[in-house]
């Protein structure tokens, strides 16, 4: 059930200009596995925190990049 929410969702460009899609994506996924929860779907909600992990760990490392590579071109302050 929600999977196919995740689908349906990810399809429709709605985000606000300047955001970031992974943040955008975070959000979706915090709110349906709050409703998974809500809807004791322990499995589903299990599964969304899976995703959520893995999602935060790909932030991490973008982040980690992006500062790397600011510290090594003096783009910092």
């Amino acid at each position: 059930m929600f999977d196919d929410m995740l689908l349906c969702v990810e399809g429709k460009g709605r985000g606000k200009k300047g955001v970031n899609k992974d943040v955008v994506e975070l959000r979706m996924l915090l709110t349906l596995c709050a409703q998974a929860v809500a809807a004791n779907d322990q499995r589903g909600a299990f599964d969304l925190l899976n995703q959520i992990l893995v999602l935060q760990m790909t932030m991490e490392d973008g982040f980690k990049n992006s500062t790397a590579t600011e510290e090594l071109h003096g783009d910092g302050s």
